[in-house]
């Protein structure tokens, strides 16, 4: 095994870590709000007076378009289409930056609102919960930004494919 297939199959072992982290973290958080809602008295805000539908499926769907957009990329590179690979990265990076501006601007206007920490238990759950998302997108984010600033061949060569 050469020293290349090594760091490829240690890349792929953090990659697996990481997602199994991601996973169990997210269920975890997932687990305590059911508890919380279903298993304490607590009375909660009415979610309808501060969610904005439109807002909300605009959000998702630009999420959506850059993780199709990062699949592209991948596609591309793996290919060897270093033009589709560096466009469909772009694009996926524009997506985030733009799902990371709304999603800030969401967490702002809920904290203007009077929806904010230590009111109630559950808006402390969901700025812990918003502030992961977004902590997670973030890092994400940058890393990405890395890899466009990098040769395509060079990130074929470092496991990118």
């Amino acid at each position: 095994m050469t020293l290349t297939e090594k760091k490829i199959k240690s890349d792929w072992l953090g990659l697996w870590i990481f997602l199994g982290f991601e996973s169990l973290l997210f269920v975890g958080l997932l687990a305590v709000y059911i508890h919380i809602h279903r298993f304490t008295e607590i009375r909660w805000p009415v979610a309808a007076v501060s969610l904005v539908v439109p807002l909300a499926i605009f959000n998702s769907l630009v999420l959506i378009i850059s993780l199709v957009m990062l699949g592209q990329a991948w596609l591309a590179l793996k290919a060897g289409r270093v033009g589709s690979y560096l466009t469909n990265l772009g694009l996926s990076l524009l997506a985030g930056a733009l799902f990371l501006s709304m999603a800030a601007f969401v967490l702002y206007a809920h904290y203007e609102a009077g929806i904010e920490p230590g009111r109630w238990l559950i808006t402390d759950y969901y700025y812990a919960v918003a502030g992961m998302l977004l902590l997670h997108m973030l890092i994400g984010w940058v890393l990405l930004v890395r890899q466009w600033g990098r040769r395509p061949d060079h990130a074929a060569n470092a496991g990118f494919v």
